[in-house]
């Protein structure tokens, strides 16, 4: 099993208010998506929140332990590396993934998923108004919807988790027509007390 690059963080200040302005999206989504609400409320807080950058190669994935109990995967890397995610997570004990993201529909963040998929039990995905005619792309969605999960859009000012001290939501894309797939990456900031950290997926400065 490939090591995992781990970041731990303890924090206790108390969390800044944050406002966002919100830029809608439009248009047929892969999969319906229920406007998102925020999550997580009610899980028993503790002081640890806890980072790992799973060795995905070229690709990205991070997984993540929130401090309410709850976890959350952004991306997957490469199909031929969802094994390795899979096995990382399970060699931390996890048997569930409260919040998935997929960042966008380039196979090196999403190749990975449908192992996931196939290995835990997922309560929430999140993805992008945006599509892709790969193979790897079209089994990701078939996935999706056996597993049954709650899946929303991922879009600028979609709050995914928001408790006193704790808070996670999207501040990209922001656009509807966006020439490179990129740009339509989910962009999600994730803020514990004074500390934050931004996940950006493949996102340039036009998104």
């Amino acid at each position: 099993m490939k090591k995992i690059k781990r970041f731990s963080l303890v924090v206790i200040a108390a969390l800044c208010a944050v406002c966002l302005s919100a830029c809608g999206l439009s248009g047929k989504l892969p999969v319906d998506m229920p406007q998102a609400s925020g999550q997580g409320e009610t899980q028993t807080q503790s002081e640890n929140l806890v980072v790992h950058y799973l060795d995905v190669g070229q690709g990205d994935s991070e997984f993540i332990e929130l401090p309410n109990g709850e976890t959350m995967l952004i991306d997957a890397g490469e199909t031929d590396k969802g094994e390795t995610v899979v096995n990382d997570i399970s060699a931390l004990g996890c048997n569930k993934i409260t919040y998935l993201v997929a960042t966008h529909p380039h196979s090196d963040h999403i190749g990975g998923m449908p192992a996931v998929l196939d290995a835990f039990d997922v309560a929430n995905a999140y993805l992008p108004n945006a599509s892709s005619s790969s193979d790897i792309y079209a089994e990701f969605l078939d996935k999706l919807d056996a597993e049954g999960c709650n899946v929303y859009e991922a879009k600028n000012d979609v709050s995914v988790i928001q408790t006193e001290s704790l808070s996670a939501y999207f501040v990209a894309p922001c656009g509807t027509d966006y020439k490179n797939l990129n740009n339509y990456s989910a962009v999600l900031k994730l803020v514990y007390g004074e500390t934050s950290f931004l996940f950006t997926g493949d996102a340039q400065s036009q998104s």
